[in-house]
């Protein structure tokens, strides 16, 4: 078991490789890249449209790792699954995260103009939102909060895609997802804390379990 700078894992010679959400540029993925740091190894990393989906791949596959956000609000799920085990879990700050758009020529017009302003962000860092939008005030960004429409999405990569698509004006995404999405940053930065899981499938530490479990009896 490892546990020093700050994380710990079991046994992990068998992961060759890490399920979580995507798309490309999504916190998931670079938190992916920091596990593969923490492990000494190149692993293949598989991106998912929902951490559901990604655990799903892990319960059918031995070596491959579940990683999640522990902030994410149905994380209970993947503890309580039977089909997958807790491996370990670490502290990874993920890339900071603004509020951007695809143009702020675009989005100053719009505000001047009194238009309605849609905002995608995913739902864990939605109730940090407001005090994003505030740091815009003094650069000349002036939201009225009846004119703003929030939306959610499964993560905060896509919602940058989606602004790029023209689907929405604004999003809260990471630095890396903005720029892969080639839009520009408008207000300051949010700093997230956060600490990471990781499952695997359950019968990879089976018999790990049941010496803990006969240890037990024994006492």
């Amino acid at each position: 078991m490892i546990t020093e700078h700050g994380f710990w894992l079991r046994n992990n010679e068998s992961i060759t490789c890490i399920s979580t959400l995507g798309p490309v540029g999504s916190s998931s993925e670079a938190a992916a890249l920091h596990m593969e740091i923490l492990l000494g190894r190149k692993l293949k990393i598989h991106l998912f449209s929902s951490f559901e989906l990604a655990s799903a791949y892990t319960e059918n596959h031995t070596d491959c790792a579940l990683l999640v956000a522990n902030a994410y609000r149905d994380s209970d799920y993947f503890y309580m699954n039977p089909k997958t085990t807790l491996m370990g879990s670490f502290f990874f700050s993920p890339p900071h995260y603004f509020i951007c758009s695809r143009s702020k020529d675009e989005l100053k017009r719009k505000l001047e103009n009194k238009k309605r302003i849609s905002i995608v962000t995913h739902n864990a860092p939605a109730s940090r939102l407001n005090d994003v939008i505030s740091s815009m005030q003094n650069n000349g960004y002036e939201f009225s909060e009846d004119k703003i429409e929030v939306h959610y999405t499964e993560a905060t990569s896509k919602g940058a895609q989606d602004v790029s698509n023209g689907l929405y004006d604004c999003c809260l995404s990471n630095e890396i997802a903005a720029k892969h999405s080639n839009l520009e940053i408008i207000s300051l930065p949010l700093i997230i804390e956060m600490t990471w899981v990781v499952f695997v499938k359950t019968n990879i530490n089976l018999k790990e379990h049941k010496q803990c479990l006969l240890s037990a009896v024994q006492l």
